[in-house]
């Protein structure tokens, strides 16, 4: 797989290069300092991936990234700082069609983590599954694969939502299509790095009709709002006093590669009672999600939806609960957020 780093910073530039150049099926085939000679090389080469630095001088990511996806669309991973600045416009990016994001090293010794290093290469190898026709339209044709049942909301009702990447711009899609009438909680896992889920859900909430937050440990759920959980912590839901509850501290498991995890997530609502649980996997690498569906397939009023490869720009999440046999339903992206507003509708 060709790879073209794309960072202002020679350090970074050189620190990349050797971490990927030491990797099995992975090339360094171009560096560039900032992002218009990014296009230059992009006219020259063949990529097949890049890693894109936000904040850099004559032209900055979110430009470059821009013009890539007109001219020369291919999977693009983010590389950015702890900032909220550097968060807000990451963020953006994604909207615009980059497919992940890793986090710059903010201290020396932190380039020397084999855990960083890890989710780096990671990322770029799982790069290949991206669908980068879906990176320019998140509307798809509505094609169903499998026939579903209806969706029939009860009153007591909890709509839960797993993805992973392409999941910023599809959460999105969604949520700034739900009415303020929307009589149900949201509670959702999106696989992001520490600084940016709270910086996402603030985004989401200045332009959705419903409320959207990040998870608060032992905060009651509440009709019309949506929670997305906190990066580096588990999000479990529990019943007290016949409430429902978010806890924010679930200890991991041993090795455990997502925190939060979505089969954490449908796992604890596998255990309340008297409560209709409306599933759904979207976008995103890996099976995460999976284990947590089958817990939920066990219980009576529960209904998993699996996004359709028509939308999903990586079908590995929703892929793996199809091939398990725990879909219920298998829709295009639209096809959820019409059910979704149905259900407004039937209240």
């Amino acid at each position: 797989m060709n790879v073209l780093i794309v960072d202002d910073s020679a350090f970074m530039r050189k620190w990349l290069r050797e971490l990927i150049e030491n990797q099995k099926g992975l090339r360094v085939v171009g560096v560039a300092r900032n992002g218009k000679v990014a296009l230059e090389l992009l006219d020259r080469i063949h990529v097949d991936v890049m890693t894109l630095d936000i904040e850099m001088p004559v032209m900055d990511g979110l430009e470059t990234l821009i013009q890539v996806m007109r001219s020369h669309p291919l999977p693009v991973i983010m590389v950015s700082s702890h900032t909220d600045k550097g968060a807000k416009k990451t963020l953006q990016a994604m909207e615009y069609g980059a497919i992940d994001v890793v986090l710059k090293p903010s201290h020396p010794k932190d380039y020397q983590k084999g855990e960083l290093e890890q989710q780096l290469i990671t990322k770029l190898q799982e790069a290949s599954n991206v669908d980068v026709r879906k990176l320019r339209a998140i509307r798809q044709r509505m094609t169903r694969q499998l026939s579903p049942p209806p969706l029939h909301a009860l009153k007591k009702t909890i709509v839960a939502i797993g993805t992973s990447t392409g999941g910023p711009r599809a959460l999105q899609a969604i949520l700034t299509r739900l009415p303020n009438t929307f009589p149900f909680p949201i509670v959702i896992v999106q696989h992001m790095p520490a600084p940016f889920t709270k910086t996402f859900a603030d985004r989401l909430d200045g332009i959705s009709s419903i409320g959207v937050q990040e998870a608060v440990h032992d905060k009651k759920l509440e009709p019309g709002y949506a929670y997305i959980a906190k990066a580096g912590a588990h999000l479990t839901i529990e019943e007290k006093g016949g409430g429902l509850y978010m806890c924010c501290d679930a200890p991991p498991d041993p090795g455990e590669y997502h925190r939060p995890s979505v089969n954490r997530l449908f796992m604890s609502l596998s255990q309340i009672t008297n409560v209709q649980v409306m599933a759904f996997v979207l976008t995103g690498m890996g099976s995460d999600g999976k284990d947590g569906a089958k817990s939920l397939k066990e219980k009576w009023r529960c209904t998993v939806i699996a996004e359709s490869k028509t939308s999903a720009v990586v079908n590995g999440m929703p892929g793996a609960i199809i091939e398990a046999g725990y879909a219920d339903g298998v829709w295009s992206l639209e096809e959820i957020i019409e059910q979704l507003a149905q259900m407004t509708e039937s209240e």
